[in-house]
């Protein structure tokens, strides 16, 4: 064709010419001939990329889920770090994940609709191992239904400073450090082990270790 044969002409042209052309001349002629290379490289060092990230993720393990209940969401996550050192976890690719989304009301203990339905979705998706929340809320999330009883689990021991037991909860009084770990909004806080946690030894562990416990 009449067109491509005069484009094939002027870039053999420009090409005799590049010797001596400026660094901007060249730089000129390489993005308009050869734009298409570096869309296609850029392109595929992105899905390169990607393909790396999902990879690294479906490796990750959570191995404790936590969900703290009305409490100060702006401060920062380094605290899953300090529980994942607590209880053990020493894998590079394994996780404690931390919700702090879900919020109600510690007067009656009741959820908004969008934390009702994220709350539900946690659970059916077994993100969660244990929750932290204020009294009123431990019927509205379900109580025995829903709850071991970590009076059964910790029968006997003794229990350290600003914590005591509940029925199927630890009780954290205040004073108690978890307070300025989470940002709570109240007091006291319950905890509360979910009866059907997948990693049941590991929230154990975490419990006992709030309870004062080695």
């Amino acid at each position: 064709m009449l067109l491509d044969d005069e484009t094939r002409r002027i870039r053999e042209e420009t090409k005799k010419r590049f010797k001596t052309m400026t660094f901007s001349q060249k730089a000129e002629y390489f993005f308009m001939y050869y734009k298409w290379v570096l869309a296609v490289a850029a392109g595929v060092i992105l899905l390169l990329f990607a393909v790396k990230d999902w990879m690294e993720n479906m490796k990750k393990q959570q191995i404790l889920g936590i969900m703290a209940i009305s409490c100060d969401q702006t401060l920062p996550d380094d605290v899953t770090g300090e529980i994942k050192e607590i209880i053990g976890g020493s894998g590079k690719y394994e996780e404690v994940g931390l919700i702090r989304t879900i919020m109600s009301d510690p007067e009656t203990g009741e959820f908004d609709y969008n934390s009702q339905m994220a709350f539900v979705a946690m659970l059916q998706g077994y993100e969660v191992d244990v929750i932290l929340m204020p009294e009123k809320t431990t019927d509205t999330a379900g109580g025995t239904a829903l709850f071991s009883s970590l009076s059964e689990k910790l029968e006997g021991e003794t229990l350290g400073d600003n914590v005591h037991l509940d029925g199927d909860f630890l009780v954290l009084e205040p004073g108690h450090p978890a307070y300025e770990d989470f940002g709570f909004y109240y007091e006291p806080v319950y905890v509360g082990l979910v009866g059907y946690s997948k990693n049941e030894e590991y929230a154990l562990a975490w419990i006992r270790s709030l309870a004062g416990l080695s």
